[in-house]
């Protein structure tokens, strides 16, 4: 009820102030949007909604201390597209515990919602969260504070995936071609 009110209060000064339509984008929990914030958000002037959905995983939600389900992402993705919005969202499609079934999972959620743009990414570890720590704890986190990695499994191995090579964060794949001698692309910082 607090984001409406703030949503509400936000447009009436708007309005005092003389401004007129305008055009947001805003980034939203998915547990945090219902038919009347939307509502709300579409009077403000918001056209556009990037839902930090995360993870089709319940296992995977609560490692990442996210507030939403499976169900909750689902449905904010539905409602936001059903009134009007452009919805894009972000899937952490890799974070350090992340099992094969899970990412069939993620699979799932794209073919359930083929039209909505998403990112999918892999989970970056900052330097003191809890997540931090807990693969410093298991022996999983590598680097120092410029740039950390980890090693994904609970047995510590890591993950390959055809064409990417291990690298510093930020690395890009392989160019074909280059395990037979051709220069390699370069590291860069995204």
């Amino acid at each position: 009820m607090a984001n409406l009110e703030r949503f509400e209060a936000l447009r009436r000064s708007l309005n005092l102030k003389g401004v007129g339509r305008v055009a947001l984008q805003v980034k939203a929990r998915p547990e945090s949007l219902d038919a009347a914030v939307l509502a709300a958000l579409k009077e403000l002037g918001v056209f556009r909604i990037f839902l930090g959905v995360e993870s089709d995983s319940e296992r995977s939600l609560e490692a990442l201390g996210r507030k939403s389900t499976r169900e909750q992402n689902r449905q904010a993705l539905r409602l936001a597209g059903e009134a009007g919005f452009h919805v894009s969202y972000n899937l952490l499609a890799f974070e350090p515990d992340t099992t094969l079934d899970e990412i069939r999972g993620h699979l799932s959620l794209i073919r359930e919602f083929p039209a909505v743009p998403l990112g999918l990414c892999r989970t970056e570890v900052y330097g003191g969260t809890s997540l931090a720590w807990r693969l410093s704890e298991q022996g999983r986190l590598e680097g120092d504070y410029l740039g950390y990695d980890y090693k994904i499994g609970r047995s510590g191995g890591r993950a390959r995936l055809p064409g990417l090579r291990a690298g510093p964060r930020g690395s890009r794949p392989a160019r074909r071609g280059a395990a037979r001698g051709r220069k390699e692309a370069s590291p860069t910082r995204s």
